[in-house]
């Protein structure tokens, strides 16, 4: 199988300490650009159902093509063919509700995530796990985390929490520094090619940091939003979607951070996190439920409708297809619909399921994996989907 790359031929980031040997060892710093072709001729399978929610977290597929996730209080590895191969409980979600953070899969083969919950909730970590399950070690932060963990080459990890705080550890879980703000944090940390930390607050600035905690610059840059996933190109090019003035937009930063364009859609503001191909376009989602492509200049190349409401990010794979996941209630029930697009815009396929799917995943050529999340009231229900 070709190995997982974050960049793909594509990006600036930093290499990290990924498994490469993982479908899909995280969902944070990497371009969403595919090694994978998408199906062309899709069926739909509900491979097996989980009794947790697991709510906006992403999921990760380790080299076994086990998924590995969390909702409240408890984690999952299940093989594709629907064996729980183990399960991990936090018994303190019976009374805090706590739940985990998206996980990413380090090259030891531990899945590393955060717990989280109630914005002034206390008693949270940063957890790593090995491939059968066991703790190897727990990092307390006190507050929740509230970002994916990343890496940088060296197999440091680096988080932020809702105590203001960035947080690096190393690969053991022993504390390098804390970079401490009096703004909370509003996106997943960002790490270079050459080494530089982006970090934006909730007070309209963007950070430059080093690798040791040290602040390089600090700049006036809009609001970003929760759950906000930049990308990086070559060139060290920054993408992410921002509230600049009264609306929300996609913007450009170049590596020491003076903007390169400002893009705004006709109509509606940008929510999702942007998508980088490798023929250089740049995929968002929009409101009155838009996708849009742009050049790396900022220049509007097509606008298509989706189905619904789009709360994640477009993926490509490795022919240029977009695919995108959305949401929408019809009288009183809600639907998300999986939707297949060329790289000019026009609609391949489209899938209706009843629930909440997540983040959508390309697990092999010809094969799209995700989670519907199917919970109504106290019943809680996950079913793992195959698209091929």
């Amino acid at each position: 199988m070709r190995e997982f790359n974050t960049n793909e031929g594509i990006g600036g980031f930093t290499v990290g300490y990924y498994s490469t040997d993982s479908v899909q060892a995280t969902n944070a710093s990497w371009t969403r650009q595919s090694r994978f072709v998408g199906p062309s001729k899709p069926s739909v399978k509900t491979v097996c159902e989980v009794p947790i929610a697991v709510k906006e977290n992403h999921f990760v597929i380790n080299n076994k093509r086990d998924l590995l996730f969390g909702g409240d209080g408890e984690f999952y590895n299940v093989n594709i063919g629907g064996k729980i191969n183990w399960h991990y409980k936090d018994l303190r979600n019976i009374i805090d509700r706590f739940f985990f953070t998206s996980p990413i899969i380090m090259k030891s083969g531990y899945v590393l995530f955060g717990t989280s919950g109630a914005w002034n909730s206390k008693g949270h970590k940063v957890i790593a796990l090995d491939i059968n399950g066991n703790i190897e070690w727990e990092f307390s932060c006190e507050d929740g985390v509230s970002s994916t963990c990343v890496t940088d080459s060296e197999g440091n990890i680096y988080f932020t929490t809702y105590g203001s705080k960035l947080y690096s550890i190393d690969l053991k879980g022993n504390l390098r520094w804390i970079f401490r703000y009096e703004a909370e944090f509003s996106l997943t940390p960002v790490i270079s090619k050459d080494c530089k930390i982006y970090i934006s607050s909730n007070d309209e600035f963007m950070m430059i940091l080093d690798l040791s905690g040290n602040l390089l610059e600090k700049f006036e840059i809009g609001t970003c939003g929760p759950h906000s996933f930049p990308v990086l190109d070559q060139r060290g090019n920054l993408y992410f979607k921002t509230n600049m003035i009264d609306d929300i937009q996609l913007i450009s930063l170049d590596s020491v951070g003076t903007t390169n364009w400002l893009f705004s859609p006709k109509r509606g503001d940008i929510i999702t996190s942007p998508a980088l191909s490798e023929a250089g376009f740049i995929f968002v989602g929009a409101t009155f439920f838009q996708l849009i492509c742009v050049d790396c200049a900022g220049t509007e190349m097509w606008t298509t409708e989706v189905e619904g409401f789009m709360s994640h990010p477009p993926i490509v794979d490795v022919n240029s297809n977009i695919y995108t996941v959305s949401y929408k209630e019809i009288r009183g029930k809600g639907y998300s619909y999986l939707q297949s697009f060329s790289q000019e815009g026009k609609e391949s396929w489209k899938i209706k399921m009843e629930g909440i799917l997540t983040l959508p995943v390309l697990s092999s050529d010809g094969e799209i994996v995700l989670l519907l999340n199917k919970t109504s009231g106290w019943s809680q229900q996950t079913q793992i989907i195959t698209v091929t």
